[in-house]
């Protein structure tokens, strides 16, 4: 049996030991084991993000493609696709731009418009309507063509939503998208606009020069 004193120093001894902690540094503890891990994580996830078709990647968000812009297919794109030249998107997130039909034309790749009167566009997919030429005209809007201008009538400028009447002392006989109206000869008359043919001046009567609205009355004795 040991002494008193040497039994104090064992118990001291076995008072003051403790077990070993090996992941108690800084670089070992949980606390930076998770952060770790969850640092791997957040990579792989942003590495492996795709989007679906009609929306793009915005940081680590799939976000809708605005207007004007599509995505086809699922995609990792940072920003959407531009609708070519004609061709529209006219709200947000789609998979595809739309045609915009004859008679109208694309405002920036936002909406189609329909081409207004006096213009027209033959053909889909383009950003302007064309004015329709001399000798004809277009009184309705979304046109894909022109018509001629009818009897009577002439075109004397592009654009035109109404054909202009031939004035008195004038005629239009043609109807095939004139683009001015003839003159009556001498000897004959047109009192009425938007005349197809003059008149003769009657017995007595005289025109002396052409594009008259009215005949005159010849002198007594003549």
């Amino acid at each position: 049996m040991p002494a008193p004193s040497e039994a104090k120093k064992i118990g001291r001894r076995r008072k003051n030991w403790s077990a070993p902690t090996p992941f108690r540094t800084a670089s070992s503890s949980p606390r930076s084991v998770l952060l770790v891990a969850l640092l791997v994580i957040g990579a792989a996830n942003e590495a492996d993000a795709q989007c679906a078709a009609g929306l793009y990647l915005n940081g680590a968000q799939c976000e809708p493609c605005e207007h004007g812009r599509y995505t086809g297919t699922v995609n990792v794109l940072t920003e959407c696709t531009a609708c070519t030249t004609g061709r529209v998107a006219e709200s947000t997130g789609l998979t595809v731009c739309s045609t915009c039909a004859a008679g109208n034309y694309a405002v920036q790749a936002l909406s189609c418009q329909a081409c207004a009167e006096g213009y027209h566009q033959p053909a889909a997919d383009h950003t302007t309507c064309l004015a329709c030429s001399v000798g004809e005209f277009r009184s309705t809007p979304g046109a894909t063509d022109c018509d001629l201008c009818g009897q009577g009538t002439f075109g004397p400028s592009k654009g035109l939503t109404v054909c202009v009447a031939c004035a008195t002392g004038q005629y239009n006989a043609a109807g095939t998208g004139q683009t001015a109206c003839t003159a009556c000869a001498k000897g004959y008359f047109e009192t009425s606009t938007s005349s197809t043919q003059c008149s003769q001046c009657l017995a007595g009567e005289f025109a002396q020069t052409v594009g008259l609205s009215d005949c005159v009355q010849c002198a007594p004795g003549f």
